[in-house]
């Protein structure tokens, strides 16, 4: 037996309505049977959409911003690397991803790499922002100051 879903708008007195379709066929007593249960997504797709847009929204401020702004997972992949810090660095959010250890990469100086480190620590276990200043080597081999 077979089961299937469908979304579909229904044109009502009161407007548009969003539906989601579940159905399913039975057989019962060696007969065949369609059993369909409808709900009314409408209110969730205007708040999907309206997420949408605000998360687009945020996403551009945020790539043309004028601080260096990122976003990484435990990991160290970025999700957002926007382009001021594409500038800063002289690297792409997809040469960052790639070479796994970025932090490595732009902080040479083991000095300056424990201080950066701590600042993230802090964020991530303490939830507190302090500015440290460190020194990074962009991609052109520039040292440059930053406050982190």
């Amino acid at each position: 037996m077979g089961s299937s879903m469908a979304e579909f708008r229904v044109l009502t007195k009161e407007g548009v309505r969003n539906y989601i379709l579940y159905g399913r066929r039975l057989e019962i007593d060696n007969k065949l049977f369609m059993v369909g249960i409808g709900t009314d997504i409408t209110e969730k797709k205007k708040i999907d959409e309206a997420i949408t847009e605000n998360a687009d929204r945020l996403f551009t401020i945020i790539q043309h911003i004028e601080e260096g702004i990122t976003f990484s997972d435990k990991q160290g992949f970025f999700e957002i690397f926007n382009n001021k810090m594409e500038e800063i660095t002289g690297y792409t959010k997809e040469e960052a991803n790639s070479h796994g250890d970025f932090i490595s990469l732009i902080y040479k100086n083991p000095t300056e790499r424990l201080k950066a480190m701590r600042g993230i620590d802090d964020v991530c276990k303490v939830g507190t922002i302090n500015e440290i200043e460190t020194v990074i080597q962009t991609k052109k081999g520039i040292e440059k100051t930053l406050l982190v």
